[in-house]
């Protein structure tokens, strides 16, 4: 049976799993989720009562009767960015037969689509975090300017995006990070209204944890905040900058697990970080999270869970 990896053109994190199977031997198909000239091709045939599905990209394809396992690594990057005429029908169509058949694989799946797509909505992961015991920081999410601005007064506050922080354009990307509250931004309503965003509590904090949890299998890295912008411990590093191999509280991970199990995945990269007197406040999973920097830390091992994963029925 084949292994079915769904990713995209520029989802690198995927190709060193595929280097891995090859080595093995083992039956794979990259599926790249790419529009314009890249579109992948893809087929759903019913006739006679009798009904089949494929998916073709680079020449390889796989059918809805030989897939033994699945893999979303990612969405397609394009995915909510502007359009025009032409990219609207072609995204919209392509999206709306991948949403569905995808849903039709009846195999064992690291993250099924629909239930990635869920959990990764950031509101919903924290509104259901303290129920299965895990801290957050104090938080507003709305565009309106009387909300923040009282929630904004209460002390020194940061901001980030409600989705991603990363912003596909037609040639780059760019990442956006958690900044704290100016005052010349909280006095401007129409800056407030453009669009929600998550406003939270800053809290002055000692460690910055990146949780991996794959199936199974748990990595921990922890981060000195001190050495790193308060706001955002990623500004002015290359990634991973700072971190080093580590533990979290066990707890913290049955917990995550207890989430991750309520929102339906098998993986996910979390975010934890540790104020100055010891209390541990989860910020946020990110279902489709970056692992390489991670595996270089762990020497190897989450790669090899990976492989693990995926051929083991």
């Amino acid at each position: 049976m084949t292994i079915f990896i769904i990713t995209h053109q520029a989802g690198f994190e995927v190709d060193p799993v595929i280097d891995r199977l090859k080595s093995l031997k083992l039956p794979f198909v990259r599926f790249n989720q790419d529009d314009g000239d890249n579109i992948s091709k893809v087929g759903f045939l019913r006739s006679d009562s009798k009904e089949n599905i494929f998916w073709t990209s680079d020449n390889k394809s796989v059918s809805l009767t030989n897939v033994g396992c699945a893999w979303f690594q990612q969405p397609p990057p394009f995915t909510g960015q502007p359009d025009n005429f032409e990219q609207a029908v072609q995204r919209n169509n392509l999206i709306a037969f991948l949403e569905a058949t995808f849903d039709f694989l009846p195999v064992k799946w690291l993250n099924r689509v629909a239930n990635a797509r869920r959990a990764a909505n950031k509101v919903l992961q924290l509104h259901l975090a303290p129920s299965v015991g895990l801290a957050v920081p104090n938080t507003c999410i709305s565009n309106d300017p009387l909300t923040v601005r009282s929630f904004c007064s209460k002390g020194p506050s940061i901001v980030k995006n409600l989705n991603s922080s990363w912003i596909a354009q037609e040639n780059d990307a760019v990442v956006s990070s958690t900044k704290f509250v100016q005052d010349d931004y909280i006095k401007d309503d129409q800056a407030i209204i453009f669009c929600p965003l998550i406003y939270q509590q800053f809290i002055e904090r000692r460690y910055d944890y990146r949780v991996v949890i794959l199936g199974d299998a748990t990595f921990v890295s922890r981060c000195d905040s001190t050495l790193g912008d308060p706001a955002d411990v990623r500004v002015d590093n290359k990634t991973g900058a700072n971190f080093y191999r580590d533990k979290i509280p066990p707890e913290y991970i049955e917990k995550l697990k207890n989430l991750m199990e309520i929102l339906g995945v098998d993986y996910c990269s979390a975010d934890f970080i540790e104020d100055r007197g010891g209390k541990i406040f989860f910020l946020e999973m990110n279902i489709c999270g970056a692992w390489w920097w991670m595996d270089e830390l762990h020497g190897g091992e989450i790669l090899d869970s990976f492989v693990k994963y995926l051929t083991t029925r």
